[in-house]
This record gives C-alpha cells, sequence and structure tokens, in this order.
C-alpha cells in the first residue's frame, strides 16, 4: 500500500511539473507569435489578410457593396480591353506607316483612319 501511494504521489507530481512545462511553452510560443506579427512584414501580411477577409465578407454579405464591387470590376475590364485594342490599333498604325515607306507607297491612310476611330470610340466607352 505504501509503495501504491508513493506512486501515486510521484505520478501527481510528474504531471503537476508536466503541465507547468506546457504553459511556459505556451507562454513562450504565445510571446514568439508576437514578436513575429510586430515585425513589418508581419504587420504587412496581416494587414492584406484581414483587409481580402473583410471585401470577401462584404461581398459575400452586402448587397450595395457586391453591386459597387462588380461595377469597379467592369470598368477595370474596360479599360484593359481598351489598352489591349489600343496596342493592336497602334500596331496597325505602325504596320501603316511601315507600308507608306516601303516599296508600295500608294496606299491611303485608311488603317490609321480606322484606328483612330476605334481608339475614339474605346475612350468614349471607357469615360461614360
Amino acid at each position: 500500500m505504501l509503495a501504491s501511494s508513493i506512486k501515486t504521489k510521484t505520478i501527481t507530481a510528474a504531471q503537476a511539473l508536466w503541465s507547468i512545462g506546457a504553459k511556459a511553452a505556451t507562454t513562450s510560443q504565445w510571446l514568439l507569435n508576437t514578436a513575429l506579427n510586430a515585425n513589418p512584414i508581419g504587420v504587412i501580411i496581416a494587414g492584406v489578410g484581414a483587409l481580402t477577409a473583410g471585401v470577401v465578407y462584404l461581398y459575400k454579405n452586402f448587397e450595395p457593396f457586391t453591386k459597387l464591387i462588380d461595377a469597379v470590376w467592369a470598368k477595370i475590364k474596360g479599360v484593359f480591353s481598351f489598352i489591349v485594342d489600343s496596342a493592336g490599333m497602334v500596331s496597325g498604325v505602325f504596320s501603316t506607316i511601315g507600308n507608306w515607306f516601303g516599296d508600295d507607297g500608294d496606299k491611303e491612310p485608311t488603317a490609321t483612319t480606322a484606328a483612330t476611330k476605334k481608339t475614339l470610340a474605346g475612350i468614349t466607352r471607357v469615360v461614360s
């Protein structure tokens, strides 16, 4: 009976020490996490994550915000579409100019006129 009592007390003491060690390790980990989050890069990453989570939450739960984001996204797509179209038109203009100075210099500037009209139409579409 005495040996059993000693074993029980020893196990209880070991468990108490283990608990203290686990709490110390937890506290140390919290302090390390705080220090790492205080790092400017960690703060920026945490801020970007929080901002992303906030935008996703608002987009999924608030209809006016959803409409606003959809409208802004449509404008962004329009601008990039305009840029891509303009790049194609600029390429056509340079090609036409190259043809003017090439062997076949009799061509009229129809491609340039069409490119100008497309550019003005694209600007009008983005602005309106």
